[in-house]
């Protein structure tokens, strides 16, 4: 399956086109949110559960990105077996039985399992953590000791704010004592 690419018309974003092209479809779009990409040729993936007329609801995930002006689209949907980090837990929740197929319910038990990893990391703040690899630091200095400010900020042992990759919870971590 392909994607599609056009110029993003003047006073829009590659967001808000996504959602409008996502809102587009056959199907009636109950939740959504967006991730950030994989850093690589996607800069990010849109998350929506849509509901036939039948009742049954089911995900859509779009990668997106902006090159030079233009946003690139590809659309697909759990059956597919895209990824599922980053799905919300409003998309999740609002999922009827999966669709037919081994895909889609390896896509249902990722993003139970995403969601998971989220709520423990969102449990650690303000406690220290044991992360499985070390991180290495601009400065060289690695670490696998820090404390969780939030999602997005831990702090080392020496003060040190890090911002850590935004999924980083999905790495193998345990709650530490400081020291450690």
């Amino acid at each position: 399956m392909g994607s599609i690419s056009y110029a993003i018309p003047h006073g829009s974003s590659a967001r808000a086109e996504v959602a409008q092209h996502v809102r587009g479809t056959r199907a009636e779009v109950i939740a959504s949110n967006s991730a950030p990409g994989d850093g690589c040729d996607w800069g990010g993936t849109y998350f929506a559960a849509h509901r036939e007329e039948s009742g049954q609801v089911w995900a859509s995930i779009t990668l997106f990105a902006q090159h030079r002006g233009d946003v690139v689209i590809k659309m697909m949907d759990e059956t597919m077996g895209p990824t599922a980090v980053g799905v919300g837990a409003t998309v999740l929740a609002a999922l009827t039985d999966p669709p037919e197929g081994e895909y889609a319910r390896q896509w249902r038990r990722e993003a139970a399992h995403y969601q998971q990893q989220r709520s423990a990391a969102l449990a650690a703040r303000g406690q220290w953590i044991t992360l499985a690899a070390p991180v290495a630091l601009r400065s060289g200095a690695h670490i696998d000791t820090v404390r969780v400010e939030n999602l997005r900020l831990w702090k080392a042992q020496s003060g040190t704010r890090i911002r850590p990759h935004w999924d980083w919870f999905m790495a193998e971590w345990t709650t530490a004592r400081p020291g450690t």
